[in-house]
This record gives structure tokens, sequence and C-alpha cells, in this order.
């Protein structure tokens, strides 16, 4: 982990964007700093997610989204924080909260630059981008922070799934 942070600046006022680090194919690892505190963000396409088993993969597309397959090159995004330990507490967004709760929309800012960054650095072939937020706060903070990438992509991708609850995705536009 220390080195994808090889070339992080200190300070508890920065806001960083590391490099884009390939882990396997389809799966990318993204540092980045908020105000001093270190996350990573991660991007694995829906069969990476489904451990490679493409039968188990449409047996959960059926049952969280409706039966809707995503792409093969679409990217589920999940970010953590680096200090955190322990994989049950990792994707959990209580185990991590920001300094003070106003810093959310600063915050979700960076993650949508953080999202671009990986757009247009590794993976301008990604047809859509997915989300599956560990709770309804994590949901609200996921939609605003695509909105933010949509603003920032001049319009490119646009809102998929939005009844399908709090699994969503974001599909180029035609």
């Amino acid at each position: 982990m220390s080195s994808i942070f090889a070339k992080e600046p200190q300070g508890s006022d920065v806001l960083w964007k590391g490099d884009v680090f390939n882990l396997f194919d389809d799966r990318e690892v993204m540092p980045f700093k908020f105000l001093g505190l270190c996350f990573v963000a991660l991007f694995t396409t829906p069969l990476q997610e489904a451990g490679g088993d493409e039968e188990f993969l449409l047996t959960q597309s059926t049952n969280w989204a409706g039966g809707f397959v995503p792409h093969a090159s679409s990217r589920i995004v999940k970010f953590c924080r680096r200090d955190n330990s322990g994989n049950r507490a990792l994707f959990h967004p209580d185990g991590w909260s920001l300094q003070a709760p106003g810093q959310i929309f600063a915050f979700s800012e960076h993650l949508a630059e953080v999202v671009v960054k990986h757009y247009y650095t590794v993976s301008p072939i990604v047809e859509q981008y997915f989300f599956w937020p560990a709770n309804e706060r994590a949901g609200l903070l996921y939609r605003r922070t695509f909105r933010s990438v949509n603003d920032l992509l001049d319009g490119l991708f646009v809102p998929i799934l939005e009844d399908l609850g709090e699994f969503r995705g974001y599909q180029k536009a035609s």
C-alpha cells in the first residue's frame, strides 16, 4: 500500500490525486488525499467483482439490477480510508468519517475529480460506472459525486437504473 502513496504530499490541508495503478486486468486502484486523510479508490469490472464467474454475475444482475447486464468494460467504484483496519470494516463508512460533516460537499467534488482522472488516464473505453453504497448517506454522496462527474465531463454520462434502489449506474450518452 505504501508504494502507491509514494508521491503523496504531506500536510493537513492537502487535496491530492495520485496515479492510477493497474492491479490486475480490469481492476485499478488510485490513491487520493483529502485534507490530510488518505483514501484509496478502487475500480473493478462487475465480472471481477463476481469473482470471474459469469453465471454468478448474471444471477446477481437479476437480483440487484433487474436483469440488466453491465457492459464488459464498465467499472464499479468503491473507496475507503487507507488507515482503515480489518476487512470487515473496509467499506463501512461509519468507520472513517471526515473531520467535519460540512466537508462532505468538498469531498464529493474531490472524489468526482478522482473518477474523472480514472476515466481520462486509464479507461476512456469505459461505457458505464456503477456504485453500490453501504448505506443511504453513502448513496447520497455517490449521487452527488456522479452529478459532479457528469458536470466535469460535459454531460458525457447519464444516469441508468435509477428505480432500482441504491444500486446505481451511469452510462455514456449516445
